[in-house]
């Protein structure tokens, strides 16, 4: 025979995991959809806007700004697309490379 305690407690983590499952349901069919509908801002720039490439040597990774101050050897851009996984994804962050931790830098225009 299963003793109270170990009763309750298998009682309240079934209780969680139903309350879990509900949240999760709400969350993905209402929330999510909303903002997928233009609930939220939902601009997104296209990459071919885009005026500075920025190659990054050591890593070979090149991002894609409209927007870039350099500085000495810092280069800041606001706002940068990235190609991953076949496809641009834009992230609407401020990013400050720096040539003395990522090494050498090349900043070209498209």
């Amino acid at each position: 025979m299963i003793s109270k305690a170990i009763r309750i407690l298998l009682l309240a983590g079934l209780l969680m995991g139903v309350a879990w499952i509900g949240v999760s349901v709400y969350a993905n069919l209402v929330v999510f959809r909303e903002a997928a509908l233009g609930g939220a801002d939902t601009h997104v720039p296209d990459v071919s806007e885009a005026r500075y490439s920025v190659r990054i040597m050591n890593t070979g990774r090149t991002l894609y700004t409209d927007d870039c101050v350099q500085d000495g050897t810092t280069y800041t851009l606001r706002g940068y697309w990235e190609l991953g996984k076949a496809r641009y994804t834009y992230h609407d962050l401020t990013v400050v490379l720096d040539e003395r931790y990522y090494g050498p830098i090349l900043l070209r225009w498209r």
